[in-house]
């Protein structure tokens, strides 16, 4: 399977698109093409889209309610203009109303993606489903927002494991679910329990060269991450930490270190100073850990043994030579 998923939407360039499946498809007949996109322009391609071969098609629908809507979207551009509040939210709908219904009667496998934010459409999710479902859908996704630096949801609190499965649960009689979602990135590769992108990228190569230090030490970060590319964990989630060092200004593969999982089950962190004991033993020569999110206690520990935290969601380059430059 290829599936294009961004930056940005994927019907946003058609014409590169177009181009792109058409050269696969060429070199792969019996290719699976899957698309996401927000559904903006999904009316317009979907004919060509069908006509192209593309058989799985994911949509972003966050609400169903241009009154919900408005808090999730700064603004949209539609045929050439700017629009923002209630008429972007509703142009965004509308769009996407028609766009699942024309491509669920061309054939194509439709999967709603819902992210879940908290206090803003987390109770309006069930209208999602319901609706996304009345439209022929086929599966939805829903999904713990990740915070990213800058953004406008920054510092917006994300909804606990146990929140998105009860959801999950609760729509279940309404679509089926997607449970094993891993949040993987546009430019993932390989499946979802072997993800070969820190092959391909050239991220494992070693480097022998004389490390930067801090307090005669070198600068070496632990990183929780699914894929060894992007910080894109939270710290009680990590069964291994990538570890880094940073020379010259380059963040560099060192090895992969496996630790017990700090949280454990659906309902969340609790303190294991046991496990903690054996994280620390494995961390104990590491500048600091980053990751997406951390618990108050680990955090605390951490300090304690002189390990710095770092907070971000980012690739694992950029955020590696943020953390060295605070620590230096």
């Amino acid at each position: 399977m290829v599936g294009i998923a961004g930056p940005g939407d994927a019907l946003a360039n058609f014409e590169t698109l177009k181009e792109t499946l058409t050269l696969i498809r060429q070199l792969e007949p019996e290719i699976t093409f899957c698309i996401s996109t927000n559904g903006l322009a999904l009316p317009r391609y979907a004919g060509e889209l069908e006509a192209l071969g593309v058989s799985h098609v994911t949509v972003t629908v966050n609400a169903v309610d241009p009154l919900v809507g408005r808090h999730i979207y700064r603004h949209v551009l539609f045929r050439g203009r700017n629009l923002r509040g209630i008429e972007a939210a509703k142009t965004l709908l509308e769009n996407q109303i028609e766009g699942i219904r024309h491509i669920v009667e061309l054939g194509m496998v439709c999967k709603v993606n819902i992210v879940m934010l908290l206090g803003i459409n987390d109770a309006h999710i069930p209208d999602v489903v319901k609706t996304t479902a009345s439209l022929g859908a086929d599966l939805s996704n829903i999904m713990q927002l990740i915070p990213v630096k800058g953004s406008i949801f920054e510092h917006l609190p994300l909804v606990s494991n146990t929140g998105i499965m009860r959801m999950r649960k609760q729509c279940e009689a309404i679509l089926p679910q997607m449970y094993h979602c891993r949040q993987c990135r546009a430019d993932a590769a390989g499946t979802l329990d072997n993800d070969i992108s820190l092959f391909l990228n050239g991220a494992a190569e070693s480097n022998a060269e004389t490390k930067q230090t801090v307090s005669g030490r070198p600068l070496r970060f632990a990183v929780a991450s699914k894929d060894g590319y992007l910080v894109d964990m939270h710290f009680g989630h990590a069964t291994a930490f990538h570890i880094f060092e940073y020379s010259e200004g380059q963040a560099t593969f060192s090895e992969y270190r496996e630790i017990p999982r700090y949280c454990s089950g659906a309902e969340g962190c609790r303190d294991h100073d046991e496990t903690m004991n054996t994280v620390l033993s494995v961390l104990e020569d590491c500048t600091g850990v980053i990751a997406v999110r951390i618990g108050e206690r680990p955090r605390a520990i951490l300090a304690e043994k002189g390990i710095r935290f770092f907070m971000t969601y980012d690739y694992i380059s950029s955020a590696v030579r943020a953390a060295a430059e605070q620590a230096g």
